[in-house]
């Protein structure tokens, strides 16, 4: 499987887990295994890497998750989910004014155009 086909596999085990709730935590560890190793290259993708964050955020590692999407900002990462899903890793690390700004930057950017995942956040939390 190559880089592209890796993501969409991941990606479809994350709806997939959201459908099939009592599968959902095999289905995310099934997701953060695939992505691992792409995520630890040196060379990888602002694709990858927001997944890979998401992924680790939905499952309570936010500290990960906030350290992939920063490689993924380094990467010059032009998709929605790499500010939007950082600043849910932030509020989650009880970091929100530095949050914040990435929620607003998220609001301003194309969701459709998006091809990555989006991580689970519930305002209503905080």
């Amino acid at each position: 499987m190559n880089d592209r086909e890796t993501n969409d596999h991941a990606k479809a085990l994350v709806r997939e887990a959201w459908a099939s709730t009592e599968k959902w935590a095999s289905l995310y560890d099934e997701a953060v295994a695939l992505l691992r190793p792409l995520a630890g290259a040196d060379d990888a993708s602002s694709e990858t890497l927001t997944n890979y964050g998401a992924i680790l955020s939905d499952i309570g590692q936010h500290a990960a998750a906030e350290r992939f999407l920063r490689r993924a900002e380094a990467c010059g990462s032009s998709y929605r989910n790499t500010s939007y899903n950082l600043a849910v890793a932030l509020m989650n690390l009880a970091r929100r004014p530095e949050a914040r700004p990435l929620f607003e930057k998220a609001v301003k950017m194309a969701k459709e155009d998006d091809p990555t995942i989006q991580a689970y956040f519930d305002p209503q939390g905080y």
